[in-house]
């Protein structure tokens, strides 16, 4: 019996095949292939979708956006009618046959079509349908088929746009309470999306030597080597919680992993398994799968983990709340909210703009030239980071606990303390004795001059005497000399 393709395929039903999922959950890309290697192991693709992957892309997340969506078309392309002549595509149905069609309206109808599929029986939202038809649209035009794009992105659902709200602490709290939310490495990855703003495809490509130490926490390098590459930093209570995971899986790690029960039926047991030991490496991928340490955790099953921990924890049917693109809009409010009060009483931005972009790796126009004539000056970076460190910080505990251990380093040491603050006060009585002597000193000059001055007087009237008419009598004192008529 032969297993044919239902078109009216749910919303839930994968439209690729596990072959192709396994490339691109273990981290064999398709476009880091040999040519040879590609066309062999994705024959549904073509020589052009190769060369589009390999040199018209410039990041690995497009690359997989790309990929997927136009698997998806051919997929859904397969054994289809076109046209009027009662013409079919082939079952599977691969780049070329799309390329070779020669009647560039029978293409535009099959688009409008898949459009129509997206929109009514996926459901899709008008951004998610648009992102689709340019994939599609983008490969056509690199294949050189001429289409009218106008007409066919006229059918596409008026996009609405959604304002998307961020996981409170609170519930943040609950995530990490839950059985898998609870484990190392979903727990470090739950506070390292909510302290760093990364995206979901940068943390998933995050290998060990993109993190650096600074003080207590960590500087993440993001998109190492791509043209988006920047900076940000995760907050010292998320630096805890990857150092716990990557050391739980340097001593060899506990997972469960699903077996046959081997009764001829499909069921199956978890059974726990120890993983060996690891050496981590610069090249090593911070988040891993369970079952092969040296492949990164895949964006489809890592939204699958956040899509379960959200049920676990009563977070589940909240259409406003992304469950991983919440986090980096949570980010982005804490970088938002921070104020400083100016001298004349009013709020102000804590955290320049330009700055708060630099954080977040938000994409750069021509004609910004504030950020393109801003340094990425790294200390800049690290001293505006601190400033929203405690908003970033989730469990309240690790705060008082940092407050309790430097309010004990203060107390350890209290002759020290208490030996500065005396000589400090020394110094400050000293100075004000010096001041207050010069003033004395000052004050008693003025009283003495004032009484010399009288007593000359004094004796310039007594010593008026009488001469012969016209003359004149001087009366010379030691620094004063009067003359009198």
């Amino acid at each position: 019996m032969t297993k044919t393709h239902d078109k009216t395929t749910s919303k839930n039903v994968r439209l690729y095949s596990m072959k192709s999922l396994n490339y691109m959950e273990n981290g064999s890309k398709p476009w880091t292939l040999s040519e040879d290697q590609f066309l062999e192991g994705f024959p549904r693709f073509n020589k052009n979708f190769y060369d589009f992957m390999t040199n018209v892309l410039k990041t690995d997340a497009t690359r997989r956006g790309y990929y997927a969506r136009f698997k998806q078309f051919l997929v859904w392309c397969d054994g289809r009618a076109i046209g009027t002549d009662g013409s079919v595509l082939p079952n599977p149905c691969k780049c070329d046959d799309i390329v070779g069609i020669k009647d560039p309206h029978t293409i535009e109808d099959l688009l409008r079509g898949f459009l129509g599929y997206l929109k009514n029986d996926r459901k899709s939202t008008g951004a998610t349908q648009r992102q689709y038809i340019t994939a599609i649209m983008q490969f056509l035009s690199e294949s050189r088929v001429k289409i009218d794009g106008k007409y066919v992105t006229r059918v596409i659902s008026k996009h609405t746009q959604l304002k998307i709200e961020s996981w409170t602490k609170e519930e943040i709290r609950k995530m990490l309470k839950t059985t898998m939310g609870s484990k190392p490495k979903y727990k470090a990855i739950i506070l390292t999306y909510a302290s760093s703003g990364i995206r979901r495809e940068g943390l998933t490509d995050l290998k060990y030597g993109d993190l650096k130490e600074v003080e207590d926490f960590y500087e993440i390098t993001v998109y190492s080597g791509e043209p988006e590459e920047y900076t940000t930093f995760c907050t010292p209570e998320a630096r805890k919680a990857i150092d716990s995971y990557l050391d739980e899986r340097r001593s060899g790690r506990e997972y469960t992993s699903n077996v046959p029960i081997g009764d001829g039926s499909r069921r199956v047991k978890r059974v726990k398994k120890v993983a060996k030991p690891e050496n981590i490496t610069q090249d090593s991928y911070v988040f891993t799968t369970e079952h092969k340490s040296e492949d990164k955790i895949g964006s489809q099953m890592l939204t699958a983990s956040f899509l379960q921990i959200q049920k676990s924890a009563g977070l589940d049917g909240q259409k406003k709340k992304h469950s991983i693109h919440s986090f980096r809009h949570g980010f982005q409010t804490a970088l938002t909210n921070a104020k400083v009060i100016g001298k004349d009483g009013m709020e102000y931005p804590a955290i320049p703009q330009v700055r708060q972009r630099q954080l977040m790796g938000h994409k750069v126009g021509t004609n910004d030239l504030q950020y393109l004539y801003t340094d990425s000056n790294k200390e800049t970076l690290v001293n505006e980071y601190k400033k929203v460190m405690h908003d970033l910080t989730i469990c309240l505990e690790d705060i008082q606990k940092k407050e309790i251990e430097d309010l004990r380093e203060k107390v350890a040491q209290p002759e020290i303390q208490t030996t500065k603050e005396f000589e400090e006060f020394k110094t400050q009585m000293y100075a004000e004795k010096k001041e207050m002597l010069e003033q004395i000193a000052n004050l008693t000059k003025a009283v003495r001059d004032l009484s010399q001055i009288q007593k000359y007087e004094e004796a310039v009237e007594n010593s008026l005497v009488r001469t012969r008419k016209g003359s004149k009598k001087v009366v010379v004192s030691p620094d004063r000399a009067y003359l009198i008529d």
